[in-house]
């Protein structure tokens, strides 16, 4: 069954938070990004050049994203373990795509990735309303 999540990107598409979020990475880039799911931004960035590691807790997803990430690790988004797997200094861009509102302290997230960045690194983040502010239809 496919996820919530899981939908098509068509980077040329205007005004959507994925084409924003591919814009702002770039081409080429090394880049950490979290829940990745089934990886359709992931195939979009591989196919701008791009090295993706991929970050999930779901590990029917990752199995799909694995097709186009260099790597995908199953972990709790809500952990920091995901920093001591992978080096320092090892990124250009870390990738955020609606994920920090289903954080419970998106901030610590954020620090602990923060020494994952190469100097002149960023981050690209989007924010989508989370499910449970939505008022029902």
């Amino acid at each position: 069954m496919p996820s919530v999540y899981t939908v098509s990107v068509d980077p040329n598409e205007p005004n959507n938070a994925h084409t924003y979020a591919v814009e702002m990475v770039g081409h080429a880039k090394e880049v950490l990004e979290f829940g990745c799911g089934h990886g359709h931004v992931t195939r979009v960035l591989q196919e701008r050049g791009c090295e993706v590691v991929g970050l999930d807790h779901d590990p029917v997803a990752l199995e799909d994203a694995r097709r186009y990430a260099r790597e995908v690790y199953h972990v709790d988004l809500n952990s920091t373990e995901f920093a001591e797997k992978l080096p320092l200094e090892s990124f250009d861009v870390l990738l955020l795509g609606d994920v920090l509102e289903h954080l419970t302290d998106p901030a610590e997230i954020l620090r602990a990735a923060r020494p994952l960045l190469r100097r002149n690194g960023y981050i690209v983040a989007s924010m989508g309303r989370h499910p449970s502010s939505m008022s029902p239809g």
